[in-house]
């Protein structure tokens, strides 16, 4: 009765024939095994289909890093109490059976570095025990299941070095009770943006999309994942500035943004990263005035080659002295805006007091108008005004002064018009300028 078989690293088989796995056949009869570790040796042969008759208590089968090929049989389902089951860099190929699906005990599902072909099952959403899930290096393509994001204990995904394509469905990182430690879709086809939703992996330590077609802005929500310690998304399409917020990830120690279509400033928060040991920047369309502390102060460390813009910093650099051109310009735009703001007021005032003026000239013209009406100057001979006064007679005599004498008239052309005429005394000192005055 065999409970626990292992046999890891110890150059185990051929290497060369094709029938060093032929002894698993006998393993079958072992209703009791529970533990199998043929792990790190040299066993080439065909995966048997027997492995799918084991006995049902068999919690563990390794088989890592060996040159097995053939494919997995669908009748591993019958496996039920199969919690571990790692294949990885060996020759297996075909498709990952969706029977795997059933295996509702399984939390690590290992199978890097093969020759899998196909899709990712959906059916791998069942899995709801799964903490490692491993297809990175394969031949698999299309989408990413979304049905992943059912797998609520996931701390390990690592679907690199596949043709993957589609975007990255927020599901698989946007629940609050993943714990993912190491997020890996590098080397694939993936398009879209980054989620927003990666900011919920809280205790997430590695991120690596680098060298896929990814585009879009960096996701400032990446500055709320402050576990993470590598952070790789080079060779993609982004674009934008770089956020300040990733200088809240203290404990980063790996930082790679380069060959994408990044632009504007370093940001300074970078330079307060005390762990950084790792930065690269290289090849984007960085602009402006480099750091000069942390990570900055090491040339070594710090790469940013490729951009065309960049000035000052350490003089490992090799860079040219900032000119502060830039903060010139844009007080002159400054002046510019508020000069033009004064001139559109001045014109505004200036059209305002226009109109006022006009209003108030209008005003005065009818005014003078009515007046001119209704207190016309008359043209009167001397005739008619001894004619109106009967002679100058004193029963016509209104008054006295001290320049002359004033005459009650009664101007018969003007329709009996009653007028006042004021004879001046002109022998008298001040008799003209009073005749001017009035």
């Amino acid at each position: 009765m065999i409970n626990w078989l292992t046999m890891n690293s110890n150059h185990l088989g051929s290497g060369e024939a094709d029938d060093d796995m032929n002894f698993l056949s006998s393993l079958a009869n072992s209703t009791d095994l529970e533990f199998l570790d043929l792990g790190f040796n040299n066993f080439k042969g065909k995966l048997p289909e027997k492995i799918s008759n084991f006995s049902r208590k068999l919690s563990t089968m390794v088989l890592d890093d060996n040159q097995i090929f053939g494919t997995i049989p669908i009748e591993i389902q019958n496996l039920i109490n199969l919690k571990r089951f790692n294949a990885w860099n060996n020759k297996l190929s075909g498709t990952i059976p969706s029977s795997i699906g059933k295996l509702q005990n399984l939390e690590i599902l290992y199978l890097t570095r093969n020759n899998f072909l196909g899709f990712i099952p959906s059916s791998l959403g069942n899995l709801t025990n799964l903490d490692l899930l491993g297809l990175g290096q394969n031949f698999l393509h299309g989408n990413i299941p979304v049905s992943l994001g059912n797998c609520k204990k996931l701390s390990v995904l690592e679907l690199s070095g596949n043709n993957l394509s589609g975007s990255i469905p927020p599901q698989i990182m946007g629940l609050s009770q993943f714990f993912y430690i190491l997020l890996d879709l590098s080397f694939n086809n993936l398009t879209g943006v980054v989620p927003i939703e990666v900011g919920s992996l809280k205790n997430l330590q590695n991120l690596y999309v680098s060298n896929n077609m990814l585009s879009g802005e960096i996701p400032s929500t990446l500055g709320s994942c402050t576990s993470l310690e590598e952070l790789l998304m080079e060779g993609n399409i982004f674009q934008g500035q770089v956020p300040s917020s990733l200088g809240l990830l203290k404990g980063l120690q790996k930082l790679d943004l380069s060959r994408n279509n990044l632009s504007g400033e370093i940001p300074k928060a970078l330079e307060d990263l005390r762990s950084l040991e790792i930065l690269n920047l290289s090849y984007n369309h960085f602009e402006g005035a480099i750091p000069m502390k942390g990570v900055f102060r090491n040339s070594s460390a710090t790469l940013i080659q490729g951009n065309g813009n960049l000035c000052g910093g350490i003089l490992e650099f090799h860079l040219p002295r900032c000119t502060f051109n830039e903060p010139k310009k844009r007080s002159r735009l400054q002046m510019k805006i508020i000069i033009s703001v004064i001139c559109v007021l001045s014109s505004a005032t200036i059209v305002l007091a226009c109109l006022f003026l006009n209003r108030s000239r209008k005003k005065r013209e009818e005014f003078a108008a009515a007046n001119s009406v209704g207190n016309a100057q008359l043209i009167v001979s001397y005739q008619s005004l001894r004619n109106a006064t009967n002679g100058f007679s004193s029963a016509n005599l209104i008054g006295t002064g001290s320049f002359g004498s004033v005459y009650k008239g009664i101007l018969e052309k003007e329709e009996g018009k009653i007028i006042a005429v004021k004879v001046l005394n002109l022998m008298h000192h001040g008799a003209f300028k009073s005749f001017v005055a009035e």
